[in-house]
């Protein structure tokens, strides 16, 4: 049997997302609809797996790349009927990205500090071309090509993990900056002589304002540090009084504190990122 004529006719894109410690992969197409990638019985099908999702074993960049292709093939073997029609692999990353370059200038949660030609490297590795962005630029454009977002001119997403990132979109368009770094909200002063910041600066917004700053509260009043952001907010929920203060003190800093989990729509955004006509088409 035979996937439906319009699917083998349709063009799609690879989305992966990054984080400090897991990726996330899926196939989009051009209407936004992400591909089932179940690979028994009839794929085309709904009703199977929509994403993989993979544990990321360290931050060295040769073995960032690596594990990045590793899921893009894992993604493309799912579907073999459809690789001729995938156009490239979008990926979203945390940091200073500069897209035309596709370069990660710098990416604190993956101690990157000089730059990385990762849409370059992934090209190498997977035979695709590659388009590299900010995560939370990515959010911006999901936002945007679901039609989420046409109601307004203009609208902010503000991402709070390892730091505390905004994408910014000015007349129906993303606001990237001259350095494409508008939306680092986590590096604004917040604290005159106040803490060491991953970037070099002290005080900043970040330091007391995001997920590592839960943490680092929680160690230094003498608790057991929650191995991860996820374990910390369910002690928090279950009566921990000691990481529920820390979230408290953290959303006192930082006025608000919402938790959204945004990897899926983080690979969303960075496969309709390479699907969009600023993309891969000639």
């Amino acid at each position: 049997m035979q996937p439906p004529s319009s699917e083998l006719d349709a063009q799609y894109a690879i989305g992966v997302g990054v984080t400090s410690d897991r990726l996330v992969g899926l196939l989009l197409n051009l209407d936004g609809v992400l591909v089932d990638l179940d690979p028994a019985g009839q794929p085309w099908e709904v009703g199977g797996r929509s994403s993989l999702r993979r544990g990321l074993s360290g931050a060295d960049v040769p073995l960032v790349v690596g594990e990045i292709a590793a899921l893009v093939g894992e993604l493309a073997a799912a579907r073999p009927d459809l690789r001729d029609q995938i156009l490239g692999v979008g990926v979203s990353i945390g940091g200073h990205v500069d897209r035309e370059a596709g370069l990660v200038r710098f990416s604190p949660g993956l101690g990157w500090t000089e730059d990385v030609r990762l849409a370059d490297l992934l090209k190498q590795e997977t035979g695709f071309d590659a388009i590299v962005e900010n995560d939370v630029n990515v959010l911006v454009d999901a936002e945007q090509w679901s039609g989420a977002a046409d109601r307004y001119g203009r609208f902010a997403i503000v991402k709070i993990g390892h730091g505390i990132g905004c994408g910014l979109s000015l007349h129906r368009g993303l606001e990237r900056g001259a350095t494409g770094a508008a939306g680092e909200l986590g590096h604004i002063p917040y604290e005159r002589d106040g803490r060491h910041c991953v970037c070099g600066k002290r005080g900043c917004l970040q330091t007391v304002a995001s997920s590592d700053a839960i943490l680092r509260f929680i160690s230094e009043w003498g608790g057991q540090v929650p191995p991860t952001i996820d374990a910390a907010i369910q002690e928090a929920k279950g009566g921990n009084e000691l990481a529920a203060h820390a979230f408290s003190t953290t959303a006192e800093d930082c006025d608000l504190l919402i938790e959204v989990r945004t990897d899926e729509l983080e690979a969303q955004g960075a496969a309709s990122m390479a699907l969009d006509t600023g993309g891969f088409r000639p």
